[in-house]
């Protein structure tokens, strides 16, 4: 009786272990009809992701406009400067 149970203690042990380390994977991480996942799905996320780039095109848009004023000025002054020239 105590050679049956020690024979069978190792091949238990040794399933258990073997289905510690085994990870289950989705074959498709998109959902399988084709959609996104929950998150993706939801409302929420799509207003933030939305807020996001909107933001980051006002950021890039101010600092375009910032540099056209920048530049409008240099020609302002090039012109008042030809004015006081030409008096």
């Amino acid at each position: 009786m105590l050679a049956l149970r020690t024979t069978n203690l190792p091949i238990r042990s040794a399933l258990t272990r073997a289905s510690g380390a085994i990870r289950m994977y989705s074959d498709n991480p998109v959902g399988s009809d084709g959609t996104a996942g929950a998150t993706a799905q939801s409302q929420g996320w799509k207003k933030r992701e939305q807020a996001s780039e909107d933001y980051y095109v006002l950021e890039q848009e101010k600092q375009k406009l910032q540099k056209l004023r920048e530049s409008l000025e240099k020609q302002q002054k090039v012109v008042d400067d030809l004015h006081q020239e030409k008096k």
